[in-house]
């Protein structure tokens, strides 16, 4: 097992201006395990003063390889690189209702690390959903996505001012989501996510040391499949216990990755079906461990 990264994360409601619906804060800090080469603090907060607006920044590690993530260190120099960070900000427009919605993003990030050269990303993306079933066994959501992204400097491979994460000149990809919520019983909740789509990428130049290296820019088009699965067990109306287990593929890479967690709730959630939270929280927010 690998000690991935903890955080405590705040909720607060509350009206903080009168135009404003009642605002939903979401903050959480953090840390990088402290034995890495290079430990950083991690945090986040996403605040929504309406149903169609939300703010959002964060300043987490860039988790694509163990040098970007956790650092390295030079057996015969000595000296420490990688362990990048991504400082970003953006806008989140969101547009739902009960059978269908929209959702686009923005969002400017600038990276850094240690002895890794300084590099900008801008990502947005347009995803569009709508129940397709929904039945006693449970609810099947499918959609239209897509996401497009862009680095200033392309930095994915591991020499020296390298930071070891996947940053293109170009990314674009379209996929088609299907998602899956199975009706609670006995406890148990469980929900399926998966999707299929087609990705293109154009590499640019490779920063190598003070020297910018031509690769083949021509685009890079493949396949892309990923599949979510997460269940959980509702012990008592203040603890639940988590496991998930994930995969996806691209152009010439694979990644697969099970967890679990158990979650204490501070509150006490009613008794009643309908009011009490079924247990798949978020994914993003606390993951204490995971097994690559």
């Amino acid at each position: 097992m690998d000690y991935f990264y903890s955080a405590a994360m705040l909720r607060l409601r509350g009206a903080l201006w009168p135009i404003f619906a009642p605002a939903l804060i979401l903050a959480s800090v953090g840390t990088t395990p402290y034995n890495f080469p290079v430990h950083n603090i991690t945090a986040s907060m996403d605040w929504t003063p309406s149903h169609f607006l939300a703010l959002f920044a964060s300043h987490a590690p860039m988790k694509d390889s163990m040098l970007s993530y956790a650092g390295a260190k030079d057996p015969s120099t000595g000296n420490i690189r990688g362990g990048v960070v991504a400082n970003e900000g953006g806008i989140r427009l969101t547009d739902a209702g009960v059978h269908a919605g929209v959702q686009a993003q923005f969002a400017y990030a600038s990276l850094t690390g240690k002895n890794v050269k300084d590099n900008t990303r801008i990502r947005g993306s347009v995803d569009a959903w709508w129940k397709a079933s929904q039945n006693s066994a449970g609810t099947l959501t499918t959609g239209v996505g897509m996401m497009g992204l862009h680095y200033d400097r392309n930095l994915q491979y591991f020499t020296w001012r390298q930071g070891g994460y996947f940053s293109p000149d170009s990314y674009l990809m379209f996929n088609v989501p299907l998602h899956w919520t199975g009706v609670e019983h006995r406890n148990l909740s469980y929900a399926i996510h998966g999707s299929a789509g087609i990705q293109s990428y154009n590499q640019g130049s490779i920063v190598a040391g003070s020297f910018l290296q031509t690769v083949d820019t021509s685009p890079k088009t493949a396949v892309n499949l990923s599949i979510d699965g997460r269940v959980s067990y509702r012990i008592n109306p203040r603890l639940y216990i988590e496991a998930f287990s994930r995969g996806n593929n691209s152009y010439n890479y694979a990644q697969q990755s099970s967890g679990f967690a158990l979650r204490f709730m501070l509150n006490r959630h009613p008794e009643q079906e309908t009011a009490r939270p079924y247990g798949l929280f978020d994914p993003d927010a606390i993951r204490p461990l995971v097994i690559p």
